[in-house]
């Protein structure tokens, strides 16, 4: 029988300094995708992932995603543990869209989460234009999702927006797994560009 030796262990210190080096500050709104796998080992899990993330942004503002994509269990539905742990922390306040809402921490956020419109809800006056006009980063472990990947071309995309905006993202190998950090100002701009002239 086959096991699954941990050859690494990341700790909350790791991560934060792996945070410091890629540019995030204490006052910073950010929005966070994780993978622990990718990474291997952490001690308490998606606990040491926020801990970290808590002290990084200490005077600033942490979201992730908290999309209700079915009515099933947590466990296996796709959003993953660190989000759903993160949903359930004291002090985290969730946006009020039915099916797409956004959970977020810190600085401004009962603020935040009040404005979510139902048609667009990534929209204007939403969560995610929150980080759009204070200049937001997004943090997160490389993944792949099929639907996206096979048919929306996001790969191209994001390997083309690094090409062209060397300046407006940072990565950082952790492990077995990187860590990005993308400035979203410039990725949602190009992103819209990008998107426009592929489907014309």
């Amino acid at each position: 029988m086959s096991e699954n030796l941990i050859d690494a262990v990341v700790t909350k210190n790791d991560l934060k300094e792996a945070f410091e080096k890629l540019g995030v500050k204490s006052t910073d709104s950010c929005i966070v995708g994780t993978a622990m796998s990718k990474i291997q080992y952490f001690p308490d899990g998606a606990e040491t992932i926020f801990n970290a993330l808590k002290e990084t942004l200490s005077d600033g503002t942490l979201m992730m995603p908290s999309e209700i994509s079915t009515n099933c269990d947590p466990a296996t539905d796709g959003l993953g543990v660190t989000p759903e742990y993160f949903r359930n922390l004291p002090g985290v306040v969730r946006s009020s869209h039915p099916f797409l809402p956004i959970a977020i921490w810190g600085r401004n956020a009962k603020k935040i989460a009040e404005k979510q419109p139902l048609n667009i809800p990534y929209g204007i006056n939403s969560p995610l234009d929150y980080l759009y006009q204070n200049n937001g980063k997004t943090i997160c472990t490389k993944y792949r999702s099929l639907d996206i990947d096979l048919y929306d071309g996001s790969n191209k995309l994001g390997a083309a927006f690094e090409a062209r905006y060397s300046n407006d993202f940072k990565s950082l190998k952790l492990v077995k797994g990187t860590i990005k950090v993308i400035n979203l100002h410039p990725l949602i701009d190009f992103s819209c560009q990008w998107f426009n002239q592929k489907d014309h």
